[in-house]
């Protein structure tokens, strides 16, 4: 009796180890596919990867970032951003509610959007994207008072060297009296 517990325990431990390596080389070949911009087939890998392993917040926070936002599924891009923070079960994925809330800003959704955003830069004061973020927000709403605030701050908090020019490129068009 003992043996045959034995032997389902090792068999039980060695099907999980392999669906967990699984659900990463999907993972991983969906990180390629969206580096690659094939959007659709990153889509499909990160979905393989999260029908194979749910449980893994940084699958649902990838296919949204990578995947669904590039095919202009925001709707969709929020429902995952929302299942990684669930996931997190700690509430304290600063990133995961900044790119919620952008998503909820490129749904016109802007009061979700500060909601998110604001709950992003509280979690993590010195993240350069979130402020790109939210400057993003204030320029659809048309407060580029605030919106020239934020981009400065962005660019304070380095965001050139992390993600590229585009915050100087937003300052010249609109921060330049």
């Amino acid at each position: 009796m003992k043996k045959t517990y034995l032997i389902l325990t090792v068999f039980t431990l060695f099907m999980l180890s392999c669906q967990e390596k699984g659900a990463e080389n999907f993972y991983q070949k969906g990180l390629v596919k969206a580096s690659k911009q094939n959007f659709e087939n990153a889509l499909n890998n990160f979905n393989t990867a999260i029908s194979i392993d749910s449980t893994n917040p940084v699958y649902y926070f990838d296919r949204a970032f990578y995947a669904k936002e590039n095919l202009g599924d925001f709707a969709g891009a929020i429902e995952d951003y929302t299942i990684a923070i669930d996931l997190e079960n700690d509430d304290n994925d600063a990133n995961a509610y900044s790119n919620r809330g952008h998503a909820q800003m490129m749904l016109k959704n802007y009061q979700d959007a500060i909601t998110d955003i604001q709950k992003a830069i509280s979690l993590d004061p010195n993240n350069s994207y979130s402020f790109r973020n939210r400057a993003l927000l204030f320029i659809e709403i048309k407060n580029m008072n605030m919106a020239c605030v934020d981009l400065q701050q962005a660019l304070d908090l380095g965001f050139t060297d992390s993600y590229g020019g585009e915050v100087e490129e937003l300052i010249e068009k609109y921060c330049k009296e």
